[in-house]
């Protein structure tokens, strides 16, 4: 169980030292490539930081992604912290940030920095697939706790090749009367048949 102290603006200044890293750069320049024109920290703008956006990336069409970028400071990419809940001192609880609504970004960029890898995750993807199976992580996963000025906020360490399977199966949408049950075998047997059963460690230059 791990605990700290801070509050929100505590943990904006400590943001703000990271923002300018070259890495993020270097993550979406390798995700967008020749597209990619800009990219700006919102770091000094605090109402885009209380909406969940942490950088705006242009491409070159005028196209603009806006991210919440997620820094872990460990080399252990067998599990992505999923924030859940704030728990405040006062009896007052609240959304942790994948279970918040009305967030303005795009992706969400999951970066292991020791191990120079990210994982750069759709918005609304994740958050149908914490929709379907959030409860479930919550009864099978360790939950970590970690302590802020006011409160504490509770996470779910999800395994990263569970969550990634997950994330395939919320981009399918099945509107007809096959049962989900199906809907999911089929999926299953595709994923195999296609070879890309093994979606974690990436492979290749990633």
């Amino acid at each position: 169980m791990t605990e700290y102290v801070h509050d929100f603006r505590t943990s904006l200044a400590a943001s703000h030292a990271c923002a300018d890293e070259p890495f993020w750069e270097r993550i979406y320049r390798a995700m967008f490539g020749p597209d990619l024109v800009a990219c700006v920290s919102t770091a000094n703008a605090l109402d885009w930081q209380r909406r969940g956006v942490d950088r705006l990336v242009i491409l070159q069409d005028g196209t603009q992604y806006n991210i919440d970028e997620k820094r872990r400071a460990w080399a252990d990419t067998s599990d992505v912290m999923l924030e859940y809940m704030h728990q405040f001192d006062n009896g007052y609880v609240e959304p942790g940030w994948v279970a918040k609504p009305n967030r303005a970004h795009h992706f969400v960029c999951y970066a292991w920095v020791p191990r120079q890898l990210a994982l750069l995750m759709t918005w609304p993807l994740l958050r149908r697939a914490w929709r379907q199976y959030g409860e479930e992580w919550r009864g099978r996963y360790p939950t970590y706790s970690a302590r802020n000025r006011s409160y504490c906020s509770l996470n779910v360490a999800v395994p990263t090749g569970v969550l990634l399977e997950t994330l395939q199966r919320a981009s399918w949408v099945n509107w007809g009367t096959q049962p989900a049950r199906a809907m999911d075998m089929h999926i299953s047997a595709s994923v195999r048949s296609s070879g890309q059963g093994a979606l974690w460690p990436p492979r290749g230059d990633c």
